[in-house]
């Protein structure tokens, strides 16, 4: 109850119960434990995801039975609600799925892990329209400019520099 965004499930497709969740986890939802533990995953959020979610969810939960392999989801956006707001933020996840074996070597539950990257693809949304625009200014004025990485010496430029040395892009 205590670990950070989680929640532990059973193994049983295609129910795959709650029996414990994190406190985290609960206050992220806005859910009581009341409300989680003994239901179905899919019971619990019928109404938020989509139809290609709950697929894509169910063959992850089905994988890591079949395998036994931990499978891990980068990024995956799903939206809160904000009750002082009364609208769904977005928000984005990275969500590990670790199977837990039992004395048989078999996976008996799923732990899900989620941890909220909102803020990290947030500023990595805002630094690439920066360059966007960036971009776009230096093609509206002409203005040439070029990038070198120290820790490669990878060096790149704008076709503007290319043509003020007379060579083509």
């Amino acid at each position: 109850e205590k670990s950070p965004g989680s929640l532990l499930m059973t193994a049983e497709s295609p129910h795959f119960t709650i029996v414990a969740a994190s406190d985290s986890y609960l206050q992220v939802n806005t859910l009581s434990r009341e409300n989680v533990l003994g239901k179905g995953f899919f019971d619990i959020y019928r109404k938020d995801i989509d139809e290609v979610d709950d697929l894509l969810a169910r063959k992850i939960f089905n994988h890591v039975i079949r395998t036994g392999e931990k499978i891990d989801v980068p990024v995956y956006r799903f939206d809160i609600f904000d009750p002082g707001a009364n609208v769904k933020t977005p928000h984005y996840w990275s969500v590990s799925n670790t199977p837990i074996l039992n004395d048989q070597q078999q996976v008996a539950y799923i732990l899900s892990t989620f941890t909220d990257i909102t803020a990290e693809v947030k500023a990595k949304e805002a630094a690439q329209e920066s360059e966007h625009r960036l971009l776009l200014a230096a093609e509206a004025t002409g203005m040439a400019f070029w990038e070198l990485t120290l820790a490669d010496n990878a060096f790149s430029y704008s076709q503007q520099l290319a043509e003020i040395f007379g060579h083509p892009h």
